[in-house]
């Protein structure tokens, strides 16, 4: 933490008994949750002898239902999207815009009674260029086998 600290051991202990994680007590204090503030703050509330088992840590969500709005498809499927290929190939299945078998082989999501995980292929080699007409969905061993595969071919 900051060598000239702008809160309390009270100010501290309120955001101790207030908040559901270490990260949350620094923010409460106006401190970043980044590098040696988490020790401080850890051995400040070992000192301090306070109770933490109420944090809950990286799983505050665990058991929860959200809310949160997914972005529109269509933001994702342009030219400079950065949303990863996995997630873009789900929600295509999921809205039924693609099928979830390889467009050249035609083979199903299972090989030998054992799943199979489809790839998305950028056709042009571009992965951040996900316009529809410029993906489709590949079995991996028919994915193995374009020319831009895996970064082949791509102009640098």
């Amino acid at each position: 933490m900051r060598t000239c600290k702008n809160y309390t051991d009270e100010d501290f202990i309120k955001a101790v008994e207030s908040s559901i994680s270490i990260a949350q007590v620094l923010r409460k204090i106006g401190l970043i949750p980044a590098g040696g503030n988490y020790k401080t703050a850890k051995l400040k509330i070992k000192n301090l002898g306070l109770n933490t088992d109420h944090f809950l840590g990286q799983g505050y969500l665990k058991g929860k239902t959200h809310n949160w709005t997914k972005r529109p498809l269509e933001e994702h499927l342009c030219v400079g999207a950065t949303c990863r290929s996995s997630h873009i190939r789900k929600r295509l299945i999921d809205e039924g815009l693609k099928e979830n078998r390889c467009e050249c082989c035609g083979l199903w999501d299972e090989w030998q009674n054992k799943k199979l995980v489809m790839h998305l292929d950028h056709i042009n080699g571009d992965s951040t260029d996900n316009r529809l007409e410029n993906l489709r969905i590949l079995c991996p061993n028919c994915h193995s086998q374009t020319s831009t595969y895996c970064g082949r071919n791509n102009k640098k």
